[in-house]
Protein backbone atom coordinates (compact mmCIF):
# COMPACT_ATOMS: atom_id res chain seq x y z
CA UNK A 1 0.00 0.00 0.00
CA UNK A 2 1.19 3.44 -0.97
CA UNK A 3 -0.11 6.08 -0.03
CA UNK A 4 1.65 8.62 -2.13
CA UNK A 5 1.21 9.42 -6.18
CA UNK A 6 4.59 7.43 -7.41
CA UNK A 7 6.30 9.47 -10.46
CA UNK A 8 10.08 8.59 -10.49
CA UNK A 9 12.27 6.88 -7.74
CA UNK A 10 14.63 8.86 -6.20
CA UNK A 11 17.65 7.17 -6.23
CA UNK A 12 16.95 7.25 -10.11
CA UNK A 13 16.85 10.46 -10.51
CA UNK A 14 20.15 10.88 -8.09
CA UNK A 15 22.20 8.80 -10.37
CA UNK A 16 20.68 10.29 -13.61
CA UNK A 17 22.14 13.77 -12.37
CA UNK A 18 25.42 13.45 -13.40
CA UNK A 19 24.47 12.03 -16.63
CA UNK A 20 22.00 14.63 -17.16
CA UNK A 21 24.54 17.80 -16.84
CA UNK A 22 27.58 16.03 -18.62
CA UNK A 23 25.00 15.56 -21.72
CA UNK A 24 23.89 19.53 -21.26
CA UNK A 25 27.68 21.05 -21.70
CA UNK A 26 28.27 18.11 -24.37
CA UNK A 27 24.99 16.85 -26.36
CA UNK A 28 24.81 19.85 -28.79
CA UNK A 29 26.06 22.64 -30.47
CA UNK A 30 25.74 26.22 -29.41
CA UNK A 31 24.27 27.46 -32.23
CA UNK A 32 22.00 24.38 -32.25
CA UNK A 33 19.85 24.41 -28.77
CA UNK A 34 17.51 21.33 -28.07
CA UNK A 35 15.08 21.80 -26.55
CA UNK A 36 13.95 20.33 -23.08
CA UNK A 37 10.95 19.02 -21.94
CA UNK A 38 9.21 20.67 -19.32
CA UNK A 39 9.33 19.25 -16.49
CA UNK A 40 6.66 19.30 -13.14
CA UNK A 41 8.08 20.61 -10.03
CA UNK A 42 8.66 17.77 -7.65
CA UNK A 43 9.58 17.36 -4.10
CA UNK A 44 10.62 14.00 -2.41
CA UNK A 45 8.91 12.21 0.55
CA UNK A 46 9.39 9.27 2.74
CA UNK A 47 7.77 8.55 6.00
CA UNK A 48 9.33 5.93 8.93
CA UNK A 49 8.17 4.79 11.76
CA UNK A 50 10.82 5.01 14.81
CA UNK A 51 8.64 4.57 17.73
CA UNK A 52 9.19 1.50 19.73
CA UNK A 53 6.74 1.47 22.28
CA UNK A 54 4.05 3.26 20.47
CA UNK A 55 0.52 1.66 20.06
CA UNK A 56 -0.70 0.84 15.90
CA UNK A 57 -1.85 3.46 14.68
CA UNK A 58 -4.16 4.99 11.52
CA UNK A 59 -2.12 7.25 9.21
CA UNK A 60 -4.31 9.83 7.49
CA UNK A 61 -3.01 11.53 4.76
CA UNK A 62 -4.81 14.50 3.82
CA UNK A 63 -7.35 13.79 5.66
CA UNK A 64 -7.42 10.14 4.17
CA UNK A 65 -7.54 7.25 6.40
CA UNK A 66 -4.56 4.90 4.75
CA UNK A 67 -5.50 0.96 4.80
CA UNK A 68 -3.10 -0.79 6.57
CA UNK A 69 -2.19 0.25 10.23
CA UNK A 70 1.00 1.93 10.67
CA UNK A 71 3.36 0.63 13.61
CA UNK A 72 6.98 0.26 14.65
CA UNK A 73 9.31 -0.50 11.66
CA UNK A 74 6.85 0.36 9.42
CA UNK A 75 8.17 2.62 6.52
CA UNK A 76 6.89 4.35 2.84
CA UNK A 77 10.12 4.87 0.77
CA UNK A 78 10.76 8.11 -1.21
CA UNK A 79 7.95 9.14 -3.91
CA UNK A 80 7.44 12.20 -5.62
CA UNK A 81 4.66 14.59 -4.94
CA UNK A 82 4.03 18.41 -6.15
CA UNK A 83 5.33 21.02 -3.99
CA UNK A 84 2.46 22.30 -1.48
CA UNK A 85 1.13 21.23 1.81
CA UNK A 86 0.57 18.08 3.20
CA UNK A 87 -1.10 17.09 6.43
CA UNK A 88 -0.41 14.00 8.49
CA UNK A 89 -2.26 12.67 11.57
CA UNK A 90 -1.81 9.94 13.39
CA UNK A 91 -4.68 7.96 15.69
CA UNK A 92 -4.77 5.06 18.05
CA UNK A 93 -6.39 2.47 15.96
CA UNK A 94 -10.36 3.23 15.61
CA UNK A 95 -9.82 6.80 17.47
CA UNK A 96 -10.88 10.38 16.48
CA UNK A 97 -8.17 12.26 18.00
CA UNK A 98 -4.97 12.58 17.04
CA UNK A 99 -1.82 12.09 19.43
CA UNK A 100 0.76 13.69 16.52
CA UNK A 101 -1.39 16.35 13.79
CA UNK A 102 1.71 17.96 11.51
CA UNK A 103 1.37 19.92 8.18
CA UNK A 104 3.94 19.54 6.55
CA UNK A 105 5.37 22.83 3.56
CA UNK A 106 7.20 20.67 0.74
CA UNK A 107 9.18 22.82 -1.38
CA UNK A 108 10.33 21.99 -4.95
CA UNK A 109 13.66 20.08 -5.38
CA UNK A 110 13.68 19.52 -1.85
CA UNK A 111 14.15 15.92 0.12
CA UNK A 112 11.85 15.54 3.18
CA UNK A 113 12.65 12.15 5.38
CA UNK A 114 9.59 12.19 7.99
CA UNK A 115 10.13 10.17 11.10
CA UNK A 116 7.48 9.21 13.89
CA UNK A 117 10.02 9.41 17.43
CA UNK A 118 9.73 9.34 20.87
CA UNK A 119 7.95 6.98 23.60
CA UNK A 120 4.45 6.29 23.71
CA UNK A 121 3.47 9.05 25.56
CA UNK A 122 5.37 12.30 23.86
CA UNK A 123 5.61 10.91 20.28
CA UNK A 124 7.00 13.86 17.89
CA UNK A 125 7.22 14.10 13.99
CA UNK A 126 10.59 14.96 13.18
CA UNK A 127 11.26 16.34 9.43
CA UNK A 128 14.61 16.51 7.83
CA UNK A 129 15.00 18.41 4.63
CA UNK A 130 18.08 18.23 2.35
CA UNK A 131 18.39 18.79 -1.53
CA UNK A 132 18.75 16.78 -4.45
CA UNK A 133 22.24 17.69 -4.75
CA UNK A 134 24.69 14.36 -5.30
CA UNK A 135 27.78 13.75 -3.68
CA UNK A 136 31.18 14.83 -4.72
CA UNK A 137 32.78 12.77 -7.10
CA UNK A 138 34.20 9.64 -5.77
CA UNK A 139 32.60 10.20 -2.46
CA UNK A 140 29.47 9.21 -0.83
CA UNK A 141 27.37 11.26 1.79
CA UNK A 142 26.83 10.03 5.29
CA UNK A 143 24.11 11.52 7.97
CA UNK A 144 23.58 9.78 11.44
CA UNK A 145 20.22 10.17 13.98
CA UNK A 146 19.48 9.31 17.48
CA UNK A 147 16.12 8.42 17.19
CA UNK A 148 16.39 5.53 20.52
CA UNK A 149 14.29 7.48 23.03
CA UNK A 150 16.04 5.85 26.25
CA UNK A 151 19.82 5.69 24.90
CA UNK A 152 22.62 8.51 25.65
CA UNK A 153 24.44 10.82 23.49
CA UNK A 154 25.77 8.44 21.12
CA UNK A 155 28.88 8.47 18.07
CA UNK A 156 29.21 6.74 15.25
CA UNK A 157 32.37 5.19 14.71
CA UNK A 158 34.31 3.02 11.36
CA UNK A 159 36.28 0.45 12.33
CA UNK A 160 39.74 -1.36 11.12
CA UNK A 161 43.14 0.90 10.33
CA UNK A 162 41.58 3.37 8.60
CA UNK A 163 38.48 3.54 11.53
CA UNK A 164 37.19 7.40 12.48
CA UNK A 165 34.49 8.71 14.70
CA UNK A 166 32.16 10.74 12.10
CA UNK A 167 30.04 12.18 14.68
CA UNK A 168 30.00 12.59 18.24
CA UNK A 169 27.80 13.87 21.42
CA UNK A 170 24.39 13.07 19.17
CA UNK A 171 21.62 13.07 21.65
CA UNK A 172 18.13 11.59 21.29
CA UNK A 173 16.25 13.35 17.97
CA UNK A 174 19.15 14.90 16.88
CA UNK A 175 20.24 15.02 13.38
CA UNK A 176 24.04 15.80 12.38
CA UNK A 177 24.95 16.90 8.78
CA UNK A 178 26.29 14.84 6.07
CA UNK A 179 29.94 14.07 6.13
CA UNK A 180 31.84 12.91 2.96
CA UNK A 181 33.18 9.33 3.26
CA UNK A 182 35.37 6.96 0.93
CA UNK A 183 33.34 4.01 -0.62
CA UNK A 184 34.35 0.56 0.45
CA UNK A 185 32.53 -1.97 2.79
CA UNK A 186 33.02 -0.92 6.00
CA UNK A 187 31.74 -1.62 9.61
CA UNK A 188 29.72 0.61 11.77
CA UNK A 189 30.02 1.32 15.77
CA UNK A 190 27.38 3.16 18.10
CA UNK A 191 28.80 3.97 20.98
CA UNK A 192 28.09 5.51 23.85
CA UNK A 193 29.54 9.11 23.71
CA UNK A 194 30.76 9.62 27.06
CA UNK A 195 32.18 7.39 30.40
CA UNK A 196 33.60 3.97 28.78
CA UNK A 197 32.72 4.49 25.02
CA UNK A 198 30.37 1.25 25.57
CA UNK A 199 29.46 -0.23 22.33
CA UNK A 200 25.71 -0.23 22.08
CA UNK A 201 25.57 -1.73 18.85
CA UNK A 202 27.42 -2.69 15.15
CA UNK A 203 26.62 -3.09 11.77
CA UNK A 204 29.34 -5.00 9.87
CA UNK A 205 31.00 -5.27 6.52
CA UNK A 206 27.73 -2.70 5.16
CA UNK A 207 28.55 -1.09 1.49
CA UNK A 208 29.20 1.92 0.83
CA UNK A 209 29.25 2.96 -2.86
CA UNK A 210 30.34 6.24 -4.54
CA UNK A 211 27.37 9.05 -5.68
CA UNK A 212 24.76 7.95 -2.89
CA UNK A 213 24.04 9.65 0.29
CA UNK A 214 23.17 7.32 3.53
CA UNK A 215 21.05 8.22 6.63
CA UNK A 216 22.16 5.92 9.33
CA UNK A 217 19.53 6.09 11.80
CA UNK A 218 19.58 4.29 15.72
CA UNK A 219 16.35 3.29 16.57
CA UNK A 220 14.74 1.28 19.20
CA UNK A 221 15.23 0.67 22.96
CA UNK A 222 18.07 0.24 25.23
CA UNK A 223 16.51 -1.07 28.27
CA UNK A 224 12.53 -2.25 26.51
CA UNK A 225 9.67 -3.10 29.52
CA UNK A 226 8.81 -6.74 29.87
CA UNK A 227 6.95 -7.80 26.40
CA UNK A 228 8.99 -5.72 24.23
CA UNK A 229 11.38 -6.73 21.76
CA UNK A 230 12.14 -3.60 20.20
CA UNK A 231 15.96 -3.67 21.25
CA UNK A 232 18.63 -1.09 19.53
CA UNK A 233 19.46 -1.62 16.35
CA UNK A 234 20.87 0.41 13.15
CA UNK A 235 18.30 1.33 10.17
CA UNK A 236 20.54 2.72 7.07
CA UNK A 237 18.38 4.59 4.37
CA UNK A 238 19.65 4.91 1.07
CA UNK A 239 19.08 8.18 -0.91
Amino acid sequence: MQIFLSKQPLKTLLLLLSSVIAFSLTGCKDDEPTPQPEQEPVAYLALYHTAPDAPDLDLLFNNQLQSQVFKYPNSYPYQALAPGDYRFSFNTVNATTSVVDSTIALEENKIYTLFLVGRNQDLDLLVLKDTLEAPAAGKADIQFLNLAPDAPEVKLETTGTSGATLFNEVAFKESTSFTEVDPGTLTFQVKEAGGTGELLRELRNYQIVAGRKYIFVLRGLQNPPAGNTNTLNIQVIQI
